[in-house]
């Protein structure tokens, strides 16, 4: 995919990589699928065990971009970076903040 049509900029690679989101459009279905077929590529490709993902401008967090997330996560380890306070409200509400938590990783289990 050319650098131009993507929706992610790598800015580092390696086991823990750190992707940016280069558009703010998560209400498209369209940018969401696009965005997680390629963090789907990104991990495959490069061996992948942490994925940070920085969401600085994001304002706006639909239900399938979570849900994304979510299935992504099962794969691989997933920080999120730069959280607006609205969006760390919408993962505490949906009670998943601990699970892009990379503290929470390393807590006792109760």
């Amino acid at each position: 995919m050319a650098d131009s049509n993507r929706v992610v900029e790598v800015r580092q690679s390696g086991p823990r990589t750190l992707v940016a989101l280069k558009s703010d459009r998560l209400n498209d279905e369209m940018v969401v699928q696009r965005l997680f077929d390629e963090l789907d590529h990104l991990v495959r490709s490069n061996g992948c065990d942490e994925l940070a993902v920085d969401l600085e401008g994001i304002h706006l967090l639909p239900s399938n971009f979570i849900g994304q997330l979510v299935s992504l996560r099962r794969r691989v380890k997933i920080e999120l970076v730069n959280t607006s306070e609205y969006v760390q409200l919408v993962l505490q509400t949906a009670r998943l903040s601990k699970l892009f938590d990379p503290a929470a990783d390393n807590e006792p289990a109760a």
